[in-house]
């Protein structure tokens, strides 16, 4: 019973020793295709232990595809740095024809091998997470932020610069629109049909709209002069 029992570990140990299923990485290289990212090098952050004790570092995997989130022509993607971490997972099997394109089924053996990893860009340590929210859905990047919290609330953080390009039509409905800012500046034309209220706020060319004063004033149906400031 116990020849059995370790025929039977034997063979279970030396099948492990061949299988990968997910591993921690550091991304080494980024490969790129022109302006976007092909693939990434990595190395596996934890050694391998062998059934006989020994343990060894993994070698670099090389031209890793990365997965970001993505369907129906949609596309969230971030850059990828050397060093970042990632989560390695294994095909069960050989994914060669698959990612070449070739629409070839494969014919391979290998099973879960080193050689089919495919990495997540979602894993970090402990002491250097990206610090996700408790409370809202964010996406951050070197400290500018946007975030949805629990009511419902959208909110654009710490941005330099916020531009919208190249649009037909930028609609906003809503039943009242607050400008905090000292300046509000238009380089084409503006229509507003309604009313713009406050105080001493609108100027063009220099001319307050709200205290600006005529010349040439005449009596009856004659027009005034231009405003002055």
């Amino acid at each position: 019973m116990s020849s059995q029992y370790e025929a039977i570990q034997s063979h279970i140990s030396k099948f492990k020793d061949m299988l990968y299923t997910s591993l921690p990485a550091k991304v080494i290289k980024v490969n790129y295709d022109g302006d976007s990212i092909k693939s990434v090098n990595v190395v596996p952050t934890i050694a391998r232990t062998y059934s006989d004790g020994t343990s060894l570092r993994r070698p670099t995997i090389y031209s890793v595809p990365i997965v970001f989130p993505s369907g129906g022509g949609a596309l969230l993607s971030f850059p990828i740095a050397v060093d970042d971490t990632v989560l390695l997972v294994f095909n069960g099997d050989d994914a060669d024809n698959f990612l070449s394109g070739s629409g070839e089924l494969s014919n391979s053996n290998r099973h879960f091998s080193y050689n089919d990893a495919i990495a997540f860009p979602c894993l970090y340590p402990f002491d250097k997470n990206l610090e996700p929210s408790k409370d809202k859905v964010e996406l951050k990047y070197k400290g500018s932020s946007i975030s949805i919290d629990v009511n419902g609330d959208i909110v654009i953080d710490n941005a330099p610069n916020v531009t919208i390009s190249n649009a037909t039509t930028v609609k906003v409905v809503s039943s009242e629109i607050i400008l905090e800012s000292p300046t509000v500046n238009c380089t084409g034309s503006l229509t507003v049909s309604g009313t713009i209220t406050g105080g001493s706020v609108l100027t063009t060319t220099g001319i307050d709209l709200a205290t600006h004063v005529h010349k040439d004033v005449r009596a009856g149906g004659d027009l005034s002069g231009v405003p002055k400031p």
